[in-house]
């Protein structure tokens, strides 16, 4: 007979696949997330796995160039190349969020300016200024035009 006492029961399987759950769901949300302490967090674990690609990368230069199986470098190197296509898609992450707040807070500095009481008036104002002197301007080219041509 097999002693199952070592065995984890179905309540322990699980828990170990809730807590896995929600370690995901967890890391999902940080990785996603657009609020400065989830940037934070993206930035940190980025830094984390560039420099654990780096000790990988030296590692493998070092250990794996003395004649170890083809199948052991392909996964050391297939584990390397994930992990830094992993810390590439943090970084397109973070920076389509600094896009994103960078067009929200030039949205709100726009509607900020435009939308002062007054504004409006003044710049009607301006503009009727500037086209009712455009207007004379023009009326008076024209008139010294017609005086200079009556004048030969």
């Amino acid at each position: 007979m097999i002693d199952c006492s070592t065995c984890p029961t179905e309540s322990e399987h699980n828990d170990s696949q809730i807590i896995m759950r929600d370690f995901l769901i967890e890391l999902l949300t940080i990785i996603l997330s657009p609020s400065m302490a989830a940037r934070r967090h993206r930035r940190t674990l980025g830094t984390v796995i560039l420099v654990l690609v780096v000790v990988l990368g030296v590692l493998g230069c070092i250990f794996l160039s003395a004649g170890v199986s083809p199948g052991t470098s392909l996964v050391w190197w297939g584990i390397c190349f994930l992990l830094m296509t992993w810390a590439v898609y943090l970084a397109y992450i973070e920076v389509r969020s600094i896009k994103h707040d960078l067009r929200t807070q030039k949205k709100e500095l726009f509607l900020s300016i435009f939308s002062q009481p007054g504004l409006k008036g003044k710049r009607r104002e301006k503009g009727k200024g500037r086209s009712s002197s455009n207007r004379k301007s023009g009326e008076q080219r024209r008139d010294t035009e017609t005086d200079s041509t009556e004048q030969t």
